[in-house]
């Protein structure tokens, strides 16, 4: 069976979770089209336990792909990064995906456009780095894995969406040997309305490897005064 296949087994067993866990890998459309499939209507009424799952199995299996990519570098630098642009493109639309909670309208995958491009021009610049040195399977998956940091944080502004008046966010700095110090000033700098302030994946130094959070609080007084 190949993975596509799989994939497919698993979307029909299992519904959403299934079809969000088995993406890494397979084209954006593969993954959409997984939504409509038996068992998703199921999930709905813990739609905000499973964004926030998804959330981190993304980024989880976003690492475990770039470790199967990385070595195609060694061997062609071409392919290797038009495999990468179809990744990135795909986390993304997944991370936004499940922030909604549903499938993306045309229009907001238009407007993420600009956001997936900013990811792919940092590509671009990675290709013409390594272009120039002696490349190592290791780099190359090293460096690679922090784009997926971008997903982490384009979730969080997504997700913010769902709040409303009178709820704050309060930045939680995460890392078991102590968070770097961007996280550590954004955590200190709390609290924020939703839609403000930094955001885990892009503002800590680790992008990728940031587990940091951004956790709702309801405080009538302290989003008044922001």
């Amino acid at each position: 069976m190949t993975e596509e296949e799989l994939a497919r087994s698993n979307a029909e067993r299992f519904g959403l979770l299934a079809a969000i866990l088995m993406f890494a890998g397979l084209r954006p459309l593969l993954f959409f089209l997984s939504l409509f499939m038996p068992g998703a209507e199921r999930l709905r009424g813990s739609m905000s336990q499973l964004r926030v799952a998804a959330r981190d199995a993304l980024q989880d299996n976003f690492d475990q792909v770039i470790d199967r990519v990385a070595p195609i570098a060694l061997q062609s630098l071409t392919a290797w990064h038009l495999q990468m642009k179809e990744i990135i493109e795909g986390y993304l639309l997944a991370q936004a995906t499940v922030a909604k909670g549903r499938p993306l309208l045309p229009t907001e995958i238009l407007a993420l456009q600009p956001i997936i491009n900013v990811q792919l021009a940092f590509l671009q610049t990675f290709l013409f780095d390594l272009l120039l040195r002696q490349i190592t399977i290791e780099y190359v998956a090293a460096r690679s894995k922090l784009y997926s940091g971008a997903g982490r944080a384009l979730w969080y502004r997504i997700n913010e969406e769902h709040g409303g008046n009178g709820w704050v966010i309060d930045y939680v700095a995460v890392d078991d040997r102590g968070p770097c110090l961007p996280c550590g000033i954004a955590e200190l700098g709390g609290p924020y309305k939703m839609g403000d302030g930094p955001y885990p994946g892009e503002v800590c130094l680790g992008r990728g490897r940031c587990r940091c959070d951004r956790v709702w609080r309801f405080d009538q007084r302290a989003w008044a005064q922001l």
